[in-house]
């Protein structure tokens, strides 16, 4: 079956003029609109339906498809449902299901939306929509400015618990089945249904102050947000390579060549890492290295990363592990070389208050057989307190994906343009569609983890009114 998200953002707004691209907790909402739309695993492809340059270049370099709106779709009059039916027009005629999703609502729930679909898919319903529950009583005006009560009679005002519960539209997101939507060219019709959504994930930006609304909550929202640093290596070749192999033979991509010859050939300089610096500023991105010895920490503390590295191999390197302690700087551990010992020397030194430590097997490409994966709780046991994460070399997916359902806070994986090209690891790399789909998969099972707490969910309540034959 095939599902297509389509998100209508166009470059105008009376209220707030641009607001698909004002940043909400670092992120553009039509961005984040993206990003919840992969976040569901459902969903096939993801349009941005625009008449504006700027919101087009945030799509493409989030991955999405663009479709260019028509002037006449893009002014104050023209309707949502105009953009999405145009934006059906032009992809796949055989989309099944079409997921319309509003920029305009920063805090899009990717398990909600998820939820939403199911119902469409199994073809329960025609149109899912977001909303949150209501109990609050309204009112509405008459012709001559006297309100009256809509859910709520003059001389009768039920208390809360007493009341059944009535539905705010929050605008998030529309699941409806697309050949249905393009018949009735509206998005309500046939079997209506809600998912029931968070309050705090309601937040709906029409008029300035919203952002700043926004931009408050989210920490409550998502009180640790994920992040993507990017590590690099720095050594000092001359220094970390044992004589004996200074000399010997490499074959590599550009011929026959010493080994010291081909460390120095694949080693960033100072001033390229400066640029590397510049631009993950530009990007909005958090960079730093492992260091392989001493004067490589000095020249990383120079260039003012926010954190080192330790590659597993230098984890026995007391002195450097030394250095390294004195930054006050997080520590992230690797641990695919070293025995249990000589990590407890390693974390001795290091302390724990800073430290990540993650699990590994050095093995390129690493064979599913000795992902021992269980090390992890054996981690866990061993040092309580320390976040442990996962460094993953093995090809594909699964195994990374499996270690963040044991418990895994950081995964770590190299990345590769083309696994095809030259290169000692690049078949344990993915590429970056691979790595998009890996953080997407890892933010769906952090949703589904959940707290553990045996409860209803509001989504339980249609289904249970309709099944449930004795009452509890």
């Amino acid at each position: 079956m095939s599902i297509v998200a389509v998100i209508p953002a166009r470059g105008g707004s009376k209220g707030i003029p641009g607001k698909n691209l004002f940043r909400v907790a670092g992120i553009p909402p039509v961005v984040s609109a993206i990003e919840a739309a992969r976040s569901c695993g459902l969903i096939d492809r993801v349009v941005v339906s625009t008449d504006d340059p700027t919101i087009a270049e945030a799509a493409l370099a989030a991955e999405a498809e663009v479709v260019d709106r028509p002037t006449h779709l893009s002014g104050d009059r023209a309707t949502s449902e105009s953009a999405v039916l145009h934006a059906l027009e032009h992809i796949d005629p055989a989309v099944e299901i079409v997921v319309f999703l509003q920029p305009t609502s920063p805090f899009i729930d990717a398990a909600a939306l998820c939820e939403a679909i199911e119902p469409v898919r199994s073809y329960r319903e025609d149109v899912v929509f977001s909303a949150v529950e209501t109990f609050a009583f309204l009112s509405q005006l008459d012709d001559q400015g006297r309100a009256t009560g809509v859910n709520h009679g003059p001389s009768a005002r039920a208390r809360r618990q007493d009341r059944e519960p009535q539905f705010l539209e929050t605008g998030g997101f529309y699941v409806m089945n697309a050949g249905g939507f393009s018949r009735a060219r509206f998005r309500f019709f046939g079997r209506v249904s809600v998912t029931i959504i968070d309050e705090r994930t309601g937040v709906e930006i029409d008029i300035p102050y919203q952002i700043a609304l926004a931009n408050t909550i989210a920490p409550i929202v998502d009180p640790a947000p994920s992040v993507h640093p990017v590590t690099f290596q720095k050594r000092s070749p001359a220094t970390f390579i044992p004589e004996h192999l200074k000399n010997a033979p490499r074959d590599t991509s550009r011929g026959m060549m010493t080994y010291l010859e081909y460390r120095f050939r694949v080693e960033f300089c100072r001033e390229q890492y400066v640029e590397i610096g510049d631009y993950a500023t530009y990007r909005g991105l958090d960079w730093f290295a492992s260091p392989w010895d001493e004067f490589s920490v000095g020249l990383l503390e120079d260039l003012n990363v926010g954190a080192h590295r330790v590659a597993s191999a230098a984890v026995t390197d007391i002195d450097m592990l030394r250095v390294l302690a004195a930054t006050g700087k997080p520590i992230i551990l690797a641990t695919g070389m070293p025995t249990l010992d000589q990590i407890d020397r390693a974390v001795d030194v290091l302390g724990t208050a800073r430290l990540v430590i993650l699990h590994a097997t050095s093995t390129y490409p690493l064979p599913a057989e000795a992902a021992n994966l269980r090390t992890s709780t054996t981690l866990q046991n061993r040092y309580p307190g320390v976040p442990i994460g996962y460094s993953g070399h093995e090809r594909g997916l699964q195994i990374s994906i499996a270690a963040v359902t044991l418990g895994a806070v950081v995964v770590e994986r190299h990345i590769a343009l083309d696994r095809t090209r030259w290169g000692t690891d690049q078949a344990a790399s993915p590429e970056p569609q691979d790595f998009a789909q890996l953080v997407r998969d890892i933010r769906v099972i952090g949703q589904a983890m959940s707290d553990g707490v045996k409860r209803i969910f509001p989504g339980v309540r249609a289904p249970l009114a309709k099944l449930r034959r004795v009452p509890a």
